[in-house]
């Protein structure tokens, strides 16, 4: 069912692209000059494809754009114990929605997909489980600015893993926040979340964790980035010296039009310079593939 799952959503998901597309260049062909004159040939067109090509780059960076966008990622990482591979098929879809003309309400739910972890069950054998994953909900309130990135909002992790080594069987919440800048050529962003578990499975441990997401990106031009944006761990409950993964990385993404559609392509490595001895993650090799949609809801709502 997994394996059915990975190889129909980028199907789907390019299908979603071209009908997208369709619908915009149907709307935007209404709403055409009814001069029928072109806009002065002052930029070469060339020049405009590559100024909006980074422009749609930023925006499919930004962790709180004011855009709508559609992320696939898979993330492979190498585990110390046991030694093997865990594999993670995630979809992150992020719905910014304008309340005002000042303030933007952000929501992005995670799902976890597919997840193939290995692990040594009670015999000491190494097996593997595979399934569905905890899925988490994010939504905080940011104010528009030009340059400046700031969010505060809730954060959830709801129990929806469908084996119990790809889910902690907790009801958990807590606090998010976003806080970074954005210029011409750089990205620069951490994005904290806090979760303390408050109901579940009563056979389950309690869980108080953080995952901080720090962003250091260049936008070299063309569409193209470097840089990178790997997830802070740390285990509140594990016991001292085991609690935190420190990730370093660089990845490169390029955005090309599929469709019509701006499409962003990112792979990124990351080395964990600081993890846990005894089940830590030692390498992460991630693919993801972003397009920007059109807005369901368009304007203000207040």
């Amino acid at each position: 069912m997994q394996r059915l799952l990975a190889r129909t959503v980028p199907t789907i998901l390019v299908l979603l692209l071209c009908t997208s597309s369709a619908t915009a260049q149907s709307a935007g062909g209404a709403a055409a000059d009814p001069r029928g004159t072109s806009a002065p040939a002052a930029v070469s067109a060339r020049d405009q494809q590559d100024g909006s090509l980074t422009e749609a780059n930023k925006q499919l960076t930004n962790p709180i754009s004011n855009v709508w966008s559609l992320a696939l990622k898979q993330s492979n990482y190498l585990l110390n114990n046991p030694h093997a591979w865990n594999s993670e098929l995630q979809f992150e879809p992020l719905l910014p929605v304008a309340l005002t003309r000042d303030w933007n309400l952000v929501t992005k739910p995670v799902f976890k997909f597919f997840d193939s972890k290995p692990y040594t069950n009670s015999g000491g054998n190494s097996e593997r489980a595979a399934g569905l994953g905890d899925s988490t909900l994010t939504t905080v309130l940011s104010p528009n600015t030009s340059n400046w990135l700031l969010g505060l909002g809730p954060t959830f992790v709801l129990p929806t893993a469908s084996t119990q080594q790809t889910g902690d069987g907790k009801w958990q919440a807590g606090p998010a926040a976003v806080f970074g800048y954005l210029s011409k050529s750089w990205l620069l962003a951490v994005y904290p979340q806090q979760w303390w578990s408050f109901a579940g499975q009563s056979d389950r441990s309690a869980t108080n964790k953080l995952q901080l997401q720090y962003f250091a990106h260049y936008f070299v031009g063309d569409g193209w980035s470097i840089g990178m944006s790997p997830n802070i761990l740390v285990n509140w409950e594990a016991s001292s010296g085991q609690r935190l993964t420190f990730p370093v990385g660089l990845g490169f993404s390029k955005v090309v039009e599929v469709c019509g559609v701006a499409v962003k392509f990112e792979i990124q490595g990351e080395y964990m310079a600081i993890r846990p001895d005894s089940s830590g993650q030692e390498w992460n090799i991630q693919f993801q593939i972003t397009p920007r949609l059109s807005k369901l809801i368009q304007g203000t709502l207040f």
